[in-house]
């Protein structure tokens, strides 16, 4: 309900003509002689918001602002006016650095990408802020059995057991008594675990321990001592009206030297959670048995026409932009039996797509004198249901260039639904989590999800 009035994508398109057809307006009012001052522009927007809030609250009110909102790249100009504007001075007195830390591929092996320092953080300092979202109840990230219904696959409503949790799981902190959990939403999520109990290896290795900490915000987030009093049923009131209060807030406990590794330590359940995961771990079966690595087939280029060699979980995907204006009759071919158009527009340039999203297709042909296909695009489950889909009629685009095309998995068939991964949040200090959001009892011979002997 907050949310009804918050610009969309097509207030967005919109209000960009409007733009125009306005500075063309003070233009011509300028050339004449004639004064321009703000009650054009207040003119202007109550005139929009006649017909569209959403697109009229897009636009200043002054003319300096609109002015100065000019002076944004075209494509920045209206997302310009949705944001605050604070001086340097502001965020030099009131600001957090963000970029104290860059993403790069872990010291530590086959943990996959890690935080480093781009520069000196001393013993004490800040490393990077973490304002948490709050997940009141951790079984909302359980997944379940999917099956098809009408094409689509939705949950199994006869299967009541879960076959894992999200991955969005281990990005989050949690404490084993409680059913909260609290996912950063900040830069925070890429730096890995570490600790003196055991050799992690890389920069972690020969006993060093972690060289940062995670603690509750101090006076850049006047919220978190609040909400620190609040007990569950407080903060499920306020969750209900979309309110996030918590943050925490990443401490060098020693000097971090430029391009060195940021380590914290996940705790004790954590730890005892992956070495059981990595003692009583097995190879995927069944379905998963045949999995390929979707980042590996596109980076080797492999076949498009042998796609059955690849994995069951293995799919095409064509970049395809829908076009509404367009009659489908416009396009119908007796030959294919459905409707064909050119796909050469879909040619990416300069690494950029004229569509950030990929429909699931399929090859029917290769061009016998070029790298190019006509492909069979395919309903994607993440848009509306278009109306050649809608008559199940078949859509083809021919001269489609190889570029456009990838390797994708297929709903429900990516690693992060494999049997046996790894799922455990990070454990919150016990003497840091507050006891009113204590509410499980702790079973010790639950490790990692996972019933322990």
């Amino acid at each position: 309900e907050k949310l009804k009035h918050a610009p969309r994508k097509t207030d967005f398109e919109q209000g960009k003509k409007i733009l125009d057809e306005i500075t063309a307006f003070l233009e011509r009012k300028k050339d004449a002689g004639e004064k321009v001052d703000d009650a054009d522009l207040s003119t202007f927007k109550n005139i929009v918001s006649i017909y569209s809030e959403r697109t009229a609250s897009l636009f200043p009110t002054t003319y300096s602002s609109f002015m100065e909102m000019l002076t944004a790249k075209p494509t920045d100009q209206l997302p310009w006016s949705t944001v605050s504007h604070p001086s340097i001075e502001w965020i030099t007195q009131n600001g957090i650095c963000l970029d104290n830390i860059a993403m790069e591929r872990s010291t530590i092996t086959q943990a996959g990408n890690g935080a480093f320092a781009r520069r000196f953080i001393g013993e004490g300092q800040v490393v990077t802020p973490a304002p948490l979202l709050q997940i009141m109840n951790r079984d909302t990230l359980k997944m379940y059995k999917l099956v098809e219904v009408e094409d689509k696959l939705v949950c199994d409503e006869n299967d009541t057991e879960p076959i894992g949790d999200q991955l969005l799981l281990n990005y989050c902190f949690g404490h084993v008594e409680s059913s909260l959990l609290l996912c950063p939403s900040s830069n925070a999520i890429i730096i890995n675990h570490c600790s003196d109990r055991q050799d992690w290896g890389g920069q972690c290795g020969g006993g060093k321990g972690p060289n940062a900490m995670y603690r509750w915000a101090t006076d850049w987030d006047t919220n978190t001592e609040e909400w620190l009093s609040l007990s569950l049923e407080e903060m499920q009131e306020k969750n209900d009206n979309r309110q996030r209060g918590l943050s925490f807030e990443i401490v060098a406990t020693r000097d971090i030297q430029p391009g060195e590794e940021i380590f914290i330590d996940y705790g004790h359940d954590w730890e005892d959670a992956w070495n059981y995961h990595v003692e009583n771990w097995k190879p995927p079966t069944g379905d998963f048995e045949s999995y390929s690595s979707i980042t590996r087939l596109n980076n080797e280029k492999k076949d498009l026409l042998d796609l059955e060699t690849h994995g069951s979980n293995v799919q095409l995907g064509c970049i395809y932009l829908e076009k509404k204006e367009e009659e489908d009759e416009d396009y119908y071919d007796d030959e294919y039996g459905g409707l064909v158009k050119s796909g050469e527009e879909y040619k990416i340039a300069d690494g950029t797509t004229r569509e950030e999203y990929y429909w699931p297709c399929t090859i029917y042909a290769k061009d016998e004198d070029g790298d190019a296909y006509t492909v069979l695009i395919e309903q994607s489950p993440q848009r509306a249901e278009t109306s050649w889909a809608a008559e199940d009629m078949p859509l083809f685009l021919t001269e489609y260039p190889r570029e456009s095309i990838v390797f994708l998995n297929k709903q429900g068939a990516s690693d992060q639904n494999m049997p046996g991964t790894f799922r455990q949040p990070i454990g919150i200090q016990d003497e840091i989590f507050p006891e009113q959001w204590k509410d499980i009892a702790r079973d010790d011979h639950h490790v990692g999800g996972i019933d322990g002997d």
